[in-house]
């Protein structure tokens, strides 16, 4: 979080630590003020990373942060338990009444997940596939105002609004994509666990959504806030034959395994370390104190 990387930053003027990583969780953190405390106390961090490419550059490209001293580590994902289980997916079809095409959408419900693009792209999936369902898990302050423009569009019908739920992993099984319409991202754990479910995926192409879907062979990405092509990607994505859908949901798991599982990110993690530990005999505050300005 912004605050614990600048507190963290600021201790070392106080007490002594060997080194100090920072991590950013989003693209955008805040206003300019956030931005304006990234540059003034980067000096006093070893490294920042970010859990997005895009983030990355744009820390890079503000400066925010150096070249030099900045990494993308991006967040993991349980792949032993977010892994594909059809016989609890046939399970919760049966409990839920699933018979069609189900899409579903995780996240709170605020503005960076743009849930009222996704309404208005729903409304042509849902004349095209009228027994097509899209479920929307997760809880927040837009919930009402959510529910009656879904009521306004008259896809109430053809919407769930499921709440928080503590059975992500098992909605996963039971559905046939997943959908992402955020207006900005860092890098979503609901994705990256979508990913892991072998679901294919239809997504916005921001922040680390990228960097987890692979156009056109784990999923399809699109622009944001743009509720035609996200509809067109939907209905493409619906018009596949089962197999090539199947396929897509291999290649998801297939890229998850391959870069964003717990395992390969501990070992990210373990490197930035131990390479930090070896080789900061020059601390940031020693910088400062020595005269080097932020660039």
């Amino acid at each position: 979080m912004v605050h614990a990387n600048l507190l963290g930053r600021v201790s070392r003027l106080f007490v002594h630590i060997p080194a100090v990583i920072c991590t950013a969780h989003s693209v955008w953190e805040g206003g300019r003020w956030r931005d304006w405390a990234y540059r003034v106390t980067d000096p006093l961090s070893d490294l920042t990373t970010n859990v997005s490419k895009a983030g990355l550059s744009r820390y890079v490209g503000g400066r925010l942060t150096a070249a030099g001293k900045s990494a993308w580590v991006p967040n993991g994902v349980d792949t032993f338990r977010f892994a594909p289980d059809k016989a609890a997916g046939e399970q919760i079809r049966a409990q839920m009444g699933w018979k069609d095409f189900v899409w579903l959408a995780v996240g709170n419900l605020r503005a960076p997940k743009d849930y009222p693009n996704l309404l208005r792209a729903f409304v042509l999936v849902a004349t095209r596939a009228p027994r097509a369902l899209l479920v929307i898990a997760g809880s927040g302050p837009l919930r009402a105002s959510l529910e009656s423009l879904a009521a306004e569009l008259a896809i109430d019908r053809s919407v769930r609004f499921l709440g928080a739920r503590e059975d992500v992993r098992e909605l996963l099984q039971a559905v046939d994509g997943y959908v992402l319409s955020s207006a900005w991202e860092g890098t979503p754990m609901a994705l990256l666990e979508a990913c892991g479910c072998g679901v294919p995926v239809v997504a916005t192409r921001v922040g680390g959504n990228p960097d987890v879907v692979e156009d056109g062979v784990s999923g399809f990405l699109i622009d944001p806030r743009n509720s035609g092509a996200l509809r067109d990607a939907m209905l493409k994505l619906m018009a596949l034959p089962q197999g090539e859908r199947a396929a897509m949901g291999i290649a998801a798991r297939k890229r998850v395994e391959s870069t964003f599982s717990h395992e390969k990110i501990v070992d990210k993690w373990e490197n930035i370390y131990e390479q930090m530990m070896q080789t900061s005999s020059r601390t940031a505050v020693s910088r400062m104190l020595a005269g080097e300005r932020f660039r």
